[in-house]
């Protein structure tokens, strides 16, 4: 399990493979994604994102949270 805050306050969450953006929302909003994922980065300019799986295969895609 990992958390993440950008600097522009957005916040990830990294939960049994299922990449997720935590907001005030009570329901959780899912990231796109294909397949689980172990690790996750962003960019310092907070719009790209980029995950590795347990099959070591990266994907990188822009993110405007």
């Amino acid at each position: 399990m990992r958390l993440l805050c950008t600097d522009e306050g957005r916040v990830l969450w990294l939960r049994r493979g299922l990449l997720s953006q935590v907001t005030r929302q009570p329901e959780i909003r899912h990231l796109e994604q294909a397949g689980r994922y172990d690790d996750f980065a962003v960019h310092p300019d907070g719009n790209l994102l980029a995950a590795v799986s347990g099959t070591s295969l990266v994907r990188t895609w822009e993110w405007n949270g």
